[in-house]
């Protein structure tokens, strides 16, 4: 189990070596990680109803890789919201006395 995350780990902690994982992957593997990715980058954050409709159209998914595509969905919305309270600190940040914006005065 997690033979694979534990070979990319000790590729990213090796600083003498280039992260390959598709070496570590079957054919098979390989097909269905590449279509992920794919299917990933075809995903536009502000819209995402079209682009799983495109993807409905383009691709034929198993229900692996749907879970996989409506997980990845779930952390983009994470992440937007991550970057709201974010925007949020900052912003107040504007609203403090004495600030002007900048370390240095």
């Amino acid at each position: 189990m997690a033979e694979l995350l534990n070979s990319f780990l000790q590729q990213m902690q090796d600083d003498s070596s280039t992260v390959d994982i598709k070496s570590a992957l079957s054919t098979e593997e390989l097909l269905n990680w590449e279509t992920l990715v794919k299917v990933f980058d075809e995903i536009e954050m502000d819209n995402i109803a079209i682009s799983i409709e495109k993807v409905n159209q383009r691709y034929k998914l198993e229900r692996w890789q749907e879970i996989s595509v409506l997980s990845y969905i779930k952390l983009l919305e994470m992440m937007v919201e991550r970057m709201k309270h974010l925007k949020g600190a900052v912003d107040d940040l504007d609203n403090v006395e004495g600030y002007n914006g900048s370390m240095f005065g």
